[in-house]
């Protein structure tokens, strides 16, 4: 009988052995029944979105590409290689879409000037598709003239001429008109019962199972009990908006069309959008300056003008201008009097009983007064305060406004002040030496003390002469800190926003197959040797920088920048390359060995800042300006000549063979002293240089800088690093953005040190480019190729203090994956100096240098901005602030469990963002590279910003699921699951068309399902029977393609088709055997061929066909190939085996060739001989190294031994 499974195996065991008399032990029983189970461990690879819920899926972490990818790449490159292949299916739709929509099936269905698309495939192709608009459903189209037709071009209706929107359902016409809602009952044909709704500027509609949804101009509408309540305030410039809506009928995601480009973004970050940019403290009116006083509940301003205003409008005297007004009680009775200076130095006292007097206490103009410990003291123009001994020593310069308040509690009072040029300082008694600096707020800074936020500590607002407030909060021990005072300018909030979260995310859909396959094919023609620096030049270039390549037909450089390096490693003294088992790096001068990562990051890559990678043709600029009539400005700063070109050279392959460069590394002997060749060579700051300094040019690709011998500091960091790293030296740019000075790091001995080009001691002398140079040192930040920003700062360039800043929602929830940007103020700037993201506690730190003019400090998230316009931070010192946001963050936690067998293994979180610098094409203006290649810049990455520990395991319709609770942050984890199943053997079915005839060269589909408990770990391929097996994916559903062409025709005649499946226990199960006869054939349509080396014609042609046996005199042979394709240049050879021993050996062995400048070669040979034979068909020239197609057609046929048969043309 046959056995069924485990269990029937058990029970018939058990009665053939009491059959016999046997006694069955019990222990061998629990044994037969419990070895029936087995545990699996298995990874799960999950992303889930902020705010998200996702039930768990064992088959998560599979892909495709993961069985396209057998090639020896180390594993730490290959996870990171098929994210980044995986990233580069999803396309973004081109800039050319007309109108949109989202059909039932969530697909998204598009309209661009071709025809109408679905999902990036053309569905049916318009004449005139500027005529025709989508309905919401995506099954009807609407002319301009109001015909509705649907996507077979049949007519089902006719509305108003010049809608922009409708709707169908249930017999029900809703549309857009003239940016009103409109309604019409009866099909087929126009008629008068139109009615309109009461709603203004619509842009578009949307129905859904519960209602209707409308956009308008200022929010989305929801119908509710025949009225439109607004959901959502929604400010955006937009033809048509779409809405993706979740299980529960929420909306998840929007969509929006704007400008020919469509974007989305999800609900969480739609406050952005509508946030207004102000959260400051105070702002009267941009025309005056003010100073204030707080009195009870009401707040007196006092104007520039002389213009004293009681409860921040009503108007309640006019006197001197520029007065400095205070409230204290003077006097014994307990009423509130007013302190009031000006600009004639009396002081003017008004009582609260109504009484007014005048005092002096200063000779001079413009008096500030206070009560200090009981009587009234002034400020004064020269910077010093009048009144009290005690106080006779300080002087702050100019322009002196006092404020005083028992800060340290000993009973006497101390004394704020602001000065002239908006330094605010604190003098503490007793001595009241030696002023402690609190804040600079700009011109003529006036404090006053008061209990802003009622918490019992007293706080500082400072007024200055722009009309501005800022409030400083008091965080007891002396430590005020600007919280609420901060607002940032309209435009410069629109640049911020751009760069973090603009107003949605490109839209992206699954075509771009071909950048996968140009880089498949790139990595499979490289050899063991360099394919894990390829690899990791893919897996660490940003995607938008890869498809540009490609499109430009510049990927190759990859292939060509890596066998470069080893050719140079022949040459340089001081460097050997050493290949590990799972790694390649450097050893230098016998003893120091480079991490790993360093020699990817800093000497393969081949991208040094922002650029695209590309040959380059500056030809143009051998010339001197006087060859073109062009002054020296006009020749450096001209864009019109095109340098993007197939015949340029890339730098490293141009500096590989620049004899001046070689000759310097020929003749040193270590690192160190290649280093000190170069840079008295290249450096413009010597006599005779080569090089020239000046700030004309803001050039980023290093030939097109060398070509002009010219550039300022970022130009020369640039070069200089281009030239480093093809002699092998590790190096990287550096900036200190805050103070604008760039240049390089490189590494010897174990660490990184300073060099700048720029400089005469330009190496290992970190001051000169920093303090050196007269200026403070904010941040220096180093740049990987992949666009990853570092700090340096501590590398010797500046002591530093540590700045820790926490964000917060208004309901104290973290701010995850907020932007905080820090502002240098060197000269009067407000430049960039560093940023970063907040982790999951809404945390970031920073290392920053004393800067004496302060810093801003921005915070951004969808929650709203927040910021200090002035902070101050010295060396050595730790300052913390906490920033809130204006707006609450509210989730609703599910109810979580911790199940036993999941465990987490890996975790991390990161956010979705434009780059902060080259999310925009910046520096690149080229029109090639804007309007053929369509470069927008790196576009949106993903920054990690934590690591996970835990997560929230929660339940789904009775499914485990993970729950991610953040505001902005995806989550990314690896989970270990247990499971336990029986054992027992996978089952497979494969399904291929058994009808169809094959034939030699054909590609034959398989579908192949798999189906376990314990999961499948592999699936593999035999053509032979089962002698040999072939790897070819995994997971329990796969197409797999039989290429019986590829390189050349396998030979015809029958093959016994095998698939086997092995599960996670290592059971297998082998399918029946699938017989199939490849018919011969003489004609092969669509090979393959890339580019080979025309200088090595045997060993290196990508398709051959034999060994074929001619036994007996053929009367002749024709050879023909022809293709299609652009950019191909074929050659062909026939080859005959001269000395028996069945393989190609030398040039000699060919008998005939074709060889012509084209793809259409003919070879033509009369009455050949008996012997072997092979057919070479190589790529001469193939452009972008293919692959290119081409077609090729034989005077014979062959049979299944590859036996030559005449069979005539």
């Amino acid at each position: 009988m046959k056995i069924q499974s485990f269990e029937h195996f058990v029970i018939r065991f058990i009665i053939y052995y009491k059959k016999k008399g046997g006694k069955m032990n019990i222990w061998i029983l629990v044994f037969l029944i419990f070895t029936q189970w087995e545990y699996t461990r298995d990874t799960i690879d999950l992303v889930i979105p902020p705010g998200k819920i996702v039930t768990l899926n064992s088959d998560a972490h599979k892909t495709q590409l993961d069985s396209m990818l057998s090639l020896k790449i180390p594993a730490w490159i290959k996870d990171k290689l098929i994210n980044k292949l995986e990233d580069l299916e999803m396309e973004e739709i081109p800039d050319s879409v007309m109108d949109f929509t989202i059909n039932k099936e969530r697909k998204l269905v598009y309209i661009t000037p071709k025809g109408l698309y679905s999902e990036g495939k053309l569905v049916t192709p318009l004449r005139h598709p500027e005529y025709y608009r989508l309905g919401v459903s995506g099954d009807y189209l609407v002319k301009n003239t109001g015909e509705v037709i649907d996507l077979q071009g049949r007519k089902v209706a006719e509305i108003l001429p010049e809608v922009t929107d409708f709707l169908i359902n249930r017999g029900n016409y809703l549309f857009v008109k003239d940016k009103r809602l409109l309604k019409k009952q009866k099909i087929y044909f126009l008629d008068k019962k139109i009615s309109s709704f009461q709603i203004e500027n619509v842009v578009s509609i949307a129905g859904f199972n519960n209602g209707l949804l409308i956009f308008t101009q200022d929010g989305i509408y929801r119908s509710q009990k025949g009225h439109f309540i607004r959901i959502l305030p929604l400010k955006i410039q937009a033809q048509k908006l779409r809405v993706i809506l979740n299980h529960e009928g929420a909306i998840e995601r929007i969509i929006y069309l704007a400008k020919g480009r469509l974007k989305s973004f999800s609900v969480n970050t739609i406050p952005l959008i509508t946030l207004n940019t102000s959260n400051q403290f105070m702002k009267i009116s941009p025309s005056h300056g003010f100073s204030l006083a707080f009195r009870n509940k009401d707040t007196l301003i006092a104007l520039d003008n002389g213009l004293i205003l009681s409860n921040l409008k009503d108007t309640l005297m006019q006197t001197d201008a520029y007065p400095i007004i205070k409230v204290y009680g003077v006097d014994s009775d307990g009423l509130m009097d007013i302190l009031i200076g000006g600009k004639r130095g009396s002081i003017q006292i008004r009582y609260g009983n109504g009484r007014d007097t005048t005092i002096n206490l200063q000779s001079g103009q413009y008096s500030s007064p206070t009560v200090f410990n009981g009587h009234i003291v002034t400020g004064a123009l020269d910077g010093k305060i009048y009144g009290d001994p005690l106080l006779k020593n300080i002087d702050v310069g100019s322009s002196s406004v006092p404020a005083c308040y028992d800060f340290n509690r000993d009973g006497i009072d101390d004394i704020v002040i602001g000065n002239q040029d908006g330094k605010v300082y604190l003098y503490l008694s007793p001595d009241y030496s030696d002023g402690i600096f609190l804040y600079d707020a700009g011109e003529l800074s006036r404090p006053v003390i008061h209990d802003v936020d009622a918490d019992g500590l007293p706080d500082i607002v400072v007024t200055n002469v722009e009309g501005k407030a800022y409030f400083l909060k008091n965080y007891g021990n002396l430590r005020f800190v600007e919280t609420a005072s901060f607002m940032m300018e309209t435009e410069e909030f629109k640049d911020l926003s751009n760069r973090y979260i603009n107003q949605g995310m490109p839209v992206r859909i699954r075509t771009g197959k071909i950048y996968v396959d140009k880089l498949l094919e790139l990595l499979k023609s490289c050899d063991s040797k360099i394919i894990d620096e390829v690899a990791f030049s893919i897996a660490y270039m940003p995607s938008e920088v890869l498809r540009a390549m490609i499109k430009m037909g510049n990927i190759d450089l990859l292939k060509l920048n890596a066998e470069s390096i080893y050719r140079m490693a022949d040459i340089t003294p001081y460097a050997k390359i050493i290949e590990a088992e799972n790694y390649t790096t450097i050893v230098y001068d016998s003893v120091d060995t480079l991490p790993y990562l360093d020699y990817y990051f800093y000497v393969v890559h081949p991208r040094i800042l922002y650029e695209i990678p590309a040959r380059i043709d500056v030809s143009f600029w051998d010339k001197p300006p006087s060859y073109y009539g062009m002054s020296e400005k006009e020749w450096l700063k001209y864009s019109k000549y095109q340098i993007y070109r197939k015949n340029g050279q890339f730098w490293r392959l141009y500096w590989e063979n620049y004899d001046p460069l070689l000759n310097l590394i020929k003749k040193s002997r270590t690192l160190l002293e290649t280093a000190k060749n170069i840079h008295q060579y290249f450096t413009w700051n010597r006599e005779n240089a080569i090089m020239r300094f000046g700030y004309l040019t803001q050039d980023l690709q290093p030939l097109l800088i060398w070509a002009k011998k010219y550039g300022s500091c970022g130009e020369q960091s640039i070069l200089l690093a281009s030239i480093a790293r093809t002699a092998l030296i590790p190096i990287y740019v550096v900036t200190d953005r805050g103070e604008d000075h760039q240049w390089n790091e490189f590494w010897y001995q174990g660490t990184w040190h300073h060099w700048d080009l720029n400089m005469k001691k330009g190496i290992d002398n970190p001051s000169a480019s920093a303090e050196g140079m007269k200026k403070n040192v904010s941040s220096v930040t180093g740049w990987r190729p992949d666009d990853h920003l570092f700090d340096v700062t501590s590398h010797g360039y500046t002591e530093t203090g540590l700045l820790k800043i926490t964000v917060l929602a208004s309901n104290n929830i973290p701010a995850d994956g907020a932007l905080v940007v820090v502002r240098s103020h060197w000269n009067n700037r407000n430049s960039v100096a560093i940023w970063g993201y907040t982790n999951e506690n809404g945390e970031i730190s920073f290392n920053l240098g004393y800067e004496p003019l302060g810093y801003t400090v921005e915070a951004l998230s969808p929650l709203g901005i927040a910021g200090i316009s002035n902070l101050f931070l010295n060396e050595h010192d730790t300052v913390e602030i906490t920033l809130k946001l204006p707006l609450e963050f509210r989730q609703e936690i599910p109810t979580s469990f911790k199940p036993d067998s999941l465990k987490l293994v890996k975790g991390e979180l990161f956010i979705k963002v434009p780059d902060f610098i080259t999310g925009a094409p910046y520096r690149i203006i080229n029109s090639y590279i804007r309007d053929t290649v369509k470069y927008r810049g790196t576009g949106i990455k993903k920054i990690k910003i934590a690591n996970l520990s835990n997560t929230i395991f929660t339940m789904v319709h009775g499914k485990t699921a993970i729950f991610n609770p953040y505001i902005l942050s995806w989550m990314r984890l690896s989970l270990e699951i247990t499971r336990k199943y029986r054992r027992k053997p996978p089952k497979i079915n494969v399904v291929f068309d058994t009808e169809k005839p094959y034939f030699q060269g054909d590609k034959i589909k398989f579908e192949i399902f798999a189906e376990d408990e314990a999961g499948i770990r592999a699936v593999y391929f035999s053509n032979d029977g089962g002698k040999r097996w072939q790897k070819i994916g995994s997971g329990n559903h796969m197409i797999f393609q039989w290429n019986t062409s590829s390189g050349g025709p396998i030979p015809p005649g029958p093959y016994k088709i095998l698939f086997k499946v092995r599960d996670k226990s290592n059971l297998e199960t082998i399918s029946d055997t699938l017989k199939i006869e490849l018919l011969p054939q003489n004609f092969f349509k669509d090979q393959l061929v890339y580019q080979d080396n025309p200088e090595d014609t045997i060993p290196d042609a990508s398709w051959i066909y034999g060994p074929l046996f001619l036994k007996d005199t053929l009367r002749f042979v024709l050879i023909t190939t022809n293709s299609t394709e652009k950019g191909l240049d074929l050659d062909l050879f026939l080859i005959r085996d001269k000395n028996g021993n069945l393989k190609v050996d030398s040039k000699k062995e060919i008998i005939a060739k074709s060889t012509s400048p084209t793809n259409r070669e003919k070879i033509y040979v009369n009455f050949l001989p008996p012997g072997v034979y092979w057919i070479y068909a190589q790529g001469c020239t193939v452009e972008d190294h293919g692959p290119k197609k081409f077609d090729i057609k034989f005077s014979f046929k062959v049979n299944k031994n590859m036996e030559i048969v005449d069979y005539g043309y």
